[in-house]
């Protein structure tokens, strides 16, 4: 089974490079580069398959980021659907060292800020965020328990407009695995696998995505 690609893998070396150097920042927002967010930034620039040179300049953002050229890459995102897979990946990073502080929750909105996303949308994203987080971490939970949740989540992000392929792979260069994400779309009430449903959300590209709310009344017959 393959796990599926992030969408940003799309973009020229130079954009992909671009993009990194943004979520770089937030592994050092709390002014502390913790090990476990160097080894997923790491693993992040492999699976958008930068050579040494551009893992290089990623890893060297994450030591002195430049807060004026990461806001300037926001902005170009900000009329693109890449602006919530960004913004997932932040939020995944925020929370690679198990803890998400004050400083780290002023870059996010900041950075929400740079990319056009409102209160509503940061405040859906982060909900999926800790969803996933929290279907990797529970055991014990009943599939009952899990379709709860996901009602919860999936509604919240479908009212405010957030379009679930934009999400679904992010978290995956984060040291979660296919069957990880998997998961966490089960706990999304989604019920998808990486080689059915998700596959063909993230197969019909960046431009395309399928709305929440049409997806899960889809899958689950809500």
């Amino acid at each position: 089974m393959t796990s599926a690609k992030h969408p940003a893998i799309s973009l020229p070396i130079s954009d992909r490079v671009d993009y990194l150097i943004v979520v770089a920042s937030m592994a050092a927002a709390d002014g502390e580069l913790a090990a476990a967010e160097l080894t997923k930034l790491r693993e992040f620039c492999m699976s958008l398959e930068l050579g040494p040179a551009e893992r290089g300049v990623v890893m060297a953002a994450a030591e002195q980021p430049d807060a004026v050229h990461i806001r300037e890459v926001a902005g170009r995102l900000k009329s693109s659907e890449l602006r919530f897979t960004l913004m997932t990946d932040l939020l995944f990073m925020a929370y690679a060292d198990e803890k998400y502080v004050e400083a780290e929750r002023r870059e996010i909105h900041a950075l929400a800020d740079a990319l056009g996303i409102p209160d509503a949308q940061r405040v859906a994203l982060e909900k999926y965020v800790v969803a996933v987080l929290k279907a990797q971490q529970t055991s014990g939970v009943g599939p009952e328990d899990l379709k709860k949740l996901g009602g919860d989540v999936a509604a919240s992000l479908a009212s405010v407009g957030v379009p679930i392929a934009a999400v679904a792979v992010s978290g995956s260069v984060f040291g979660l695995s296919a069957a990880g994400i998997t998961s966490g779309l089960a706990a999304l009430g989604l019920g998808l696998g990486m080689a059915s449903g998700l596959g063909v959300a993230v197969g019909i590209g960046v431009g395309g995505y399928f709305g929440v709310r049409w997806l899960y009344r889809q899958v689950v017959g809500a």
